[in-house]
Order: C-alpha cells, then sequence, then structure tokens
C-alpha cells in the first residue's frame, strides 16, 4: 500500500548507482525538499512520496502536481495572486502563473474571478446548461448554477428563457415589448398556374 507513504533513500558515492532504504511509511506532513546533501553523514538524500492526496495549501491541487507537473507553489494556494486557487485555474485551462482573473474567455459578461468567486465554469457562457446565459442570469438575480429556463419570477406568464430571447427582464412583472419582433405571415394562399 503507498497511500500516505514515504520513502526516504540515500546514497554515499554520489558516482554510484546504489540508493538504499533508509526509513519507510515515514509522516507525509512535514517533509518539503525533494534531494539534499545531509552534512553529518555526507550522503545524498532523496525521499519518493506516494501520497498523491497531500496538499499543504488546501487549493486542491495535490503539491505533487504542483511541484513537478504544474510548477505553482504547494505552499501558496494562489501562486500568482489573483484570487483564484491553483487547483481551480488548472481545472479550467487557465494560467496558473499569470494574473488573468479579468479575463472573459467564455464571453458571458463574468470575469473569470467572479466565475471563481460563484464556482461556475469559466470556459461555457451557460454553466447549468439552461440557455441562459451565466452573465444574464446574475445580472437579473438569477441562479447560474441551477436550470431555471422554465421559471417565472415576476409572474407575467413568460418563462426566464422567452424573456432571455425576447430581451425582457425576467423580474419586471410585465411582459417584453413583442411589436418590434419580426413575424410573417401569409394572408392569403396562392396557387402556381396549371397546379
Amino acid at each position: 500500500n503507498i497511500v500516505g507513504r514515504l520513502d526516504l533513500f540515500s546514497i554515499v558515492d554520489l558516482t554510484g548507482s546504489t540508493w538504499r532504504v533508509e526509513n519507510s511509511l515515514l509522516p507525509t506532513g512535514s517533509i518539503h525538499r525533494s534531494t539534499w546533501i545531509d552534512q553529518a553523514t555526507n550522503r545524498a538524500r532523496f525521499f519518493r512520496l506516494a501520497d498523491g492526496t497531500l496538499d499543504t495549501d488546501a487549493d486542491n491541487l495535490p503539491d505533487f502536481r504542483e511541484r513537478w507537473v504544474h510548477k505553482t507553489d504547494p505552499a501558496n494556494p494562489d501562486t500568482d495572486t489573483d484570487g483564484m486557487k491553483d487547483g481551480w485555474e488548472v481545472s479550467h485551462n487557465l494560467n496558473a502563473h499569470a494574473d488573468d482573473a479579468a479575463e472573459d474567455p467564455d464571453h458571458d459578461g463574468l470575469s473569470n474571478l467572479a466565475e471563481h468567486q460563484r464556482g461556475m465554469n469559466p470556459m461555457t457562457d451557460d454553466s447549468d446548461g439552461d440557455e441562459l446565459k451565466d452573465g444574464w442570469e446574475v445580472e437579473h438575480g438569477l441562479d447560474p448554477l441551477a436550470n431555471d429556463r422554465t421559471a417565472d419570477p415576476d409572474g407575467d406568464g413568460w418563462t426566464n428563457l422567452q424573456e432571455y430571447l425576447r430581451g425582457g427582464n425576467p423580474n419586471a412583472g410585465q411582459r417584453p415589448d413583442t411589436n418590434n419582433i419580426l413575424r410573417l405571415h401569409i394572408a392569403t394562399p396562392w396557387r402556381m398556374a396549371g397546379i
């Protein structure tokens, strides 16, 4: 079982290839270095950390992935100090090394930081899949994480989706102006000659 396991290896002759295990199953929370020279014994040492869940800074990105894969700081939940946790940025394909808080890659009217603070997805303009853009839902006090397309909060007989498609306000208590919507009516039937 390698979960929660730390193995400490050492070598005396740095030109050799024989490493020996000095300790095994050490506590994983206190080790912060991967290789070092032990001055007291003049041995090179390294450790193998097999606890894939250790997350020192509680950013939902395990320390080993921060250190070796994403090159972020496992002791700082927000390496680039843009207000968004490293784990959230990585899981949403953002850059955990650059301040991209003000960007809006999904063009829904909400910044990455605003989507982070609300637990939304910055890579889709409709986080809950209800056909209402996230920014429009936030602007009108709706929940961008709940499918509320058929709700009618103002009781005017128009669903949120109908209000959205017609440029209305789901909280105004009146139907949107539909006089300017193009309608195509065929007033009289016609026939082609000879048919």
